[in-house]
């Protein structure tokens, strides 16, 4: 359903019987305008709709805790040019008293958004993939911004998991969707992994080594905990799939690659495309000519 941004300040804030069925409860109109119990979908049409969206977010806060995932579609005239995500899942949402880091991240994912417009996916083997990361210690919008822009890079690129050194940034934050649904996106801000259990080998691949695909050792059980986009604290117990997304995108955030966790068979199958991406790489980023010394 599409709203103008008087709907959402008069219907959804205001709860207008008229607009919208719920009555004065916020949340129980939200619920009922939506049509969804477990998140919402808004096209919001009108140049307008980033700011009174703020506002919304500011009232949102108060009963976000109901929602597992908050989807924005902007509408620029007779189309949408922008879908992304608020992401948050379950009790990691900012409840009540935390209006304003909702908001904030609201905000980003409206506003924010085109300053990383230009990112690209970093290709091995460019050196800042064998960067350790350093820890986020700023929790604002500029992060959600980032963190939105990856799930949808993410998705485009047809990934489940992506890390921020993919995208030449040099902090611990990653990004994943292990099961393609919309409402499985999740951000893992400073994550810790703890707790393996048992193995298992299954094949992985990589955004940032294309057309190559390796088996992989990894444990099948672990323990995740980190930090959500408000800096809230997370923690999970997985097993499985996740659990093998987690560690390899947490590799990432050590400079690790699944090319250091190929067997000596492997590392001889895919010799030739290694060599075909490094002559690439070489190409496109060539060294400047050394500087002869004068003589005295």
């Amino acid at each position: 359903m599409e709203f103008k941004a008087d709907d959402l300040l008069d219907g959804l804030i205001g709860g207008d019987p008229d607009r919208h069925p719920g009555g004065d409860e916020r949340s129980d109109c939200v619920g009922l305008a939506m049509g969804q119990k477990n998140g919402f979908d808004l096209d919001i049409a009108g140049e307008q709709a980033a700011d009174d969206l703020f506002a919304f977010g500011d009232e949102a806060g108060a009963f976000a805790g109901q929602f597992a995932v908050f989807e924005i579609a902007i509408g620029r005239d007779a189309g949408i040019v922008q879908r992304m995500n608020l992401v948050g899942h379950g009790n990691n949402l900012p409840a009540r008293g935390q209006a304003g880091k909702f908001s904030l991240a609201l905000r980003s994912t409206l506003k924010s958004q085109p300053m990383y417009e230009d990112l690209k996916i970093v290709i091995y083997p460019d050196p800042r993939l064998r960067k350790v990361s350093k820890p986020v210690k700023e929790f604002n919008e500029d992060l959600a911004a980032l963190a939105a822009r990856m799930l949808t890079m993410m998705r485009e690129n047809k990934g489940v998991g992506l890390a921020a050194p993919q995208v030449g940034k040099n902090i611990r934050l990653f990004v994943m969707n292990a099961t393609g649904e919309p409402g499985d996106d999740r951000v893992y801000v400073n994550p810790v992994l703890t707790d393996p259990d048992d193995e298992e080998t299954g094949e992985e691949g990589c955004l940032s080594i294309p057309d190559i695909k390796t088996d992989v050792v990894r444990a099948k059980r672990m323990k995740l905990t980190a930090q959500d986009l408000a800096g809230k604290p997370i923690e999970e117990i997985q097993t499985g799939y996740p659990t093998r997304v987690w560690q390899h995108e947490i590799d990432h955030l050590n400079g690790t690659l699944i090319i250091d966790r190929m067997g000596a068979l492997a590392k001889m199958t895919h010799r030739k495309k290694l060599k075909e991406l490094e002559e690439k790489y070489a190409a496109e980023h060539p060294k400047p000519p050394l500087e002869k010394k004068k003589r005295k």
